[in-house]
């Protein structure tokens, strides 16, 4: 495998500082977890359209894959992840919910920036937590897939190796 790049700010993630609520502090809890290994988001009161976002900016025209692992789940958002191009402003894609490994892979005709959203679930008081966060180019999550002993994401000093269930 040649070099690969993992075009997401923050994958491992450290800290919540590339992620928001766009704009829904009452409505969204967004920190670490206690032992700091994880994103932990909760609905606080019951918005139906809960999430939170980070923001990749000038994504060129070509075929993408965004992956992300939901440790924890209280309850199952129809929608795990989803893709939100800026222009025009419109959903491209996402994936349901599973606990564990979610991939979406979108498209993008031009260069575009994107919101990359994790929902929560529409019920007050729900929870979830989410690390190894991913934003591969489709030829480079191919090519990640294809090693003898698959990559399932990396960081700047980690790696998850086995194939994505």
């Amino acid at each position: 495998m040649g070099k690969a790049t993992n075009l997401v700010t923050n994958p491992k993630p450290i800290s919540v500082s590339a992620w928001n609520t766009a704009g829904r502090d009452s409505d969204i809890e967004l920190r670490m977890t206690a032992d700091g290994t994880a994103v932990y988001a909760k609905n606080l009161t019951g918005v139906s359209d809960a999430y939170v976002r980070t923001v990749v900016h000038g994504l060129k025209a070509g075929s993408y894959v965004f992956a992300v692992n939901i440790r924890v789940a209280q309850s199952a958002p129809a929608k795990s992840l989803r893709v939100v191009q800026a222009s025009p402003l419109s959903e491209i894609a996402y994936c349901p919910f599973a606990l564990g490994f979610n991939k979406v892979e979108f498209t993008l005709g031009s260069t575009n920036s994107v919101e990359l959203r994790v929902n929560i679930a529409p019920t007050g008081n729900d929870a979830l937590n989410f690390n190894h966060v991913g934003l591969y180019t489709l030829s480079d999550w191919e090519n990640m897939q294809a090693m003898s002993t698959p990559v399932q994401w990396f960081s700047g000093d980690s790696i998850e190796r086995g194939a994505p269930a």
